[in-house]
């Protein structure tokens, strides 16, 4: 049976200070509920995971994506949906800070595809301004 490939991306967001217990801080539920009761934001799927995995950083992880270009287009919409979002009465505002994204290849572990991801956010972090940085090929030489 044929390993799908996995596209991961780390999203990095701040939460306005007037958080309150129900939202409980929470970037994963944040993101679902962001664009509204109808929709998830960026053109997530149902099927996609996103999981809290820190305060602010979300993991969201998508089967079937098998190119960086394909997972940068994805980060690139949902930096797009949630950019600057002013609060409302779904949720408080919150500020998309940075974007890491990784696809997998033949041999990869879960593991190697977070690691990928971790690289790229912390080369978005240090651009700023929101950025979307994705692992690439010339990344996997450089950690081998």
């Amino acid at each position: 049976m044929a390993t799908q490939p996995v596209a991961v991306l780390l999203v990095e967001v701040a939460v306005a200070v007037e958080v309150d217990a129900t939202a409980g801080g929470r970037a994963d539920r944040l993101l679902a509920e962001r664009a509204g009761q109808d929709r998830l934001p960026g053109g997530l799927r149902p099927t996609d995971a996103v999981i809290g995995i820190a305060a602010g950083r979300v993991a969201v992880v998508r089967a079937g994506l098998s190119a960086p270009a394909e997972a940068e287009g994805l980060a690139y919409r949902l930096r797009t949906d949630l950019a600057d979002r002013s609060p409302t009465e779904a949720g408080p505002a919150i500020r998309l800070v940075a974007i890491g994204t990784a696809t997998s290849r033949a041999g990869d572990t879960g593991h190697d595809l977070l690691r990928y991801a971790e690289h790229a956010i912390a080369d978005a972090l240090v651009l700023g301004d929101g950025r979307v940085v994705s692992f690439d090929d010339a990344d996997r030489d450089l950690l081998a």
